[in-house]
Formats: structure tokens, sequence, C-alpha cells
């Protein structure tokens, strides 16, 4: 069975975009672990997702353990399974990107270091950017990431406000996150995490914010860094990227057009 058929059968599952930027984020240059891996979905009693930085994600490891264990016959690993679902995630968002998706990572065992994924409420922007430099993440490819948020909703940073989104469109994959973060006050319903506001008046990142919001380009030009800032994010610490096969093909196509 091809690498590419391998892939179509769990495309209908996997909705979740999260999951694989919070394990891309594990990464760092100062650490020791030089190899893509997801510790949560290969150990069963590993503590790592019981880590605050992990709240909310509990119940996608829970079903990804589900897909990991029917089609890990197939040769689907924890790693390729991690960041395929990222991917199959944005392409069916209302205007998301279809991503390069490059299957064949090693997996690993051991758990991810702690500190390398930054608090919700960090508020010092210099260190958020250095903490992401740190994974090879340029300040302008850390705004386009960023931008995610805008399909995400919180639930445990204020659990009185469970279920609130962070934009008001937390349904299709927009700019509005850059709209209304440019804004004094987030609007009526919408969350707004600490770390986001901070980051935003950063050097370097409060002009793509801006350059993102444009009426008529922000969309595309989002759409590409961001792509080119994940495909970047989600190869760290692969020591195989030559051998990875192209999966891309069996994507879903993207919804380029949407009205509420």
């Amino acid at each position: 069975m091809s690498a590419q058929a391998t892939w179509e059968a769990p495309i209908a599952r996997l909705t979740y975009v999260v999951f694989g930027i919070s394990y891309n984020k594990n990464w760092s240059s100062y650490s020791e672990m030089k190899t893509a891996h997801a510790m949560d979905l290969l150990e069963p009693h590993s503590d790592e997702i019981q880590r605050p930085e992990n709240d909310g994600l509990q119940g996608v490891r829970t079903k990804a353990l589900q897909l990991l264990s029917k089609y890990s016959g197939y040769g689907i690993g924890a790693a390729d399974l991690v960041q395929f679902m990222h991917n199959v995630a944005t392409v069916t968002c209302p205007l998301g990107p279809k991503l390069l998706t490059l299957i064949g990572r090693h997996d690993r065992d051991e758990a991810n270091l702690p500190g390398l994924i930054p608090s919700n409420n960090a508020s010092d922007p210099a260190f958020l950017i250095e903490l992401f430099q740190n994974k090879t993440i340029t300040p302008q490819g850390l705004a386009a990431l960023l931008g995610a948020h805008t399909v995400a909703q919180q639930f445990y940073i204020d659990p009185s406000r469970a279920g609130q989104p962070l934009d008001s469109t937390p349904g299709v994959w927009d700019t509005n996150f850059y709209r209304e973060m440019a804004l004094t006050d987030p609007p009526r319903g919408v969350f707004r995490l600490q770390s986001d506001a901070a980051i935003s008046q950063a050097n370097g990142i409060s002009s793509r914010f801006q350059a993102f919001t444009d009426e008529t380009f922000g969309q595309t030009v989002w759409n590409a860094q961001y792509s080119a800032a994940y495909v970047r994010l989600s190869l760290l610490g692969v020591n195989n990227i030559n051998q990875l096969t192209d999966c891309t093909k069996v994507l879903p196509d993207a919804i380029t057009s949407f009205s509420a």
C-alpha cells in the first residue's frame, strides 16, 4: 500500500489544529531532543499531558490514541499523525490553506522537556520572541502562527468564561483575529489572551499583524506566511527530512470562499 493510500482512511476524523502546534513548540535548539516525536500519543501513562500548558488537549489525545491504535498496522506513526491532524483541521476550516504534508518521521518515547511552551499569561514579548527564535521561528513567522487563534476557544484559563472564542468568527480561518487584536478591548463575548495582547505590540510583529488585516491581500499573505512557518515548525528536530514522503495530495481541497 502506498504512503498516500495509507493516509486516506483517517481523514474524516482529524479535526484539530492546536494539537500539532503544541507538540511542535516543545522543540528548542538548546534541547538535547533532536528528533520530532509525540510522547503523549506513544505513552498512555505519560504525565506530560497533565502539564498545565496542555490543558484542553486530553480529549484530543484520547481520539488520537484511538486512531493510532487502529491504523498503526499500516505504518502510521504518532509524530506523523499529529502533523496530519493539524493539516486536515486547517484545510477543512473555511479559507484555510492546504499545507505541505510530509510523512515518515521517526518516533521517540522520551517526554519533552518542560518549559518549552510559553504560558498563556506571559506578558514579556521579548521573552516570547526569544523562546520561538530558539525554535528557529522568526518574529514574522510567530506573527503568522499566532493567527491560528482565529479558530480557537478557551476553556481552562478562565473557567467562568469557558467556551469563549479568541475572535468573533471561530469557525472560519479568517483574519478577524488580527483585526480584533488592534482594538482596545475585544468584542463582546471574545476572550483575549494576555500573551497575545503583549506580543501584538512587539517590534517585528505589530507590522505583520497590520499587514494581515489588509482587505485585499491580507488573507492571501497570511495563509502563505502561516504555511511557510508551520512547515518549518513541523520539521523541527526531524533528522530524516530527505526520506519523508509528500502526502499533500490526500488532504481535502481547500474551501476558498465563505460568506456568513
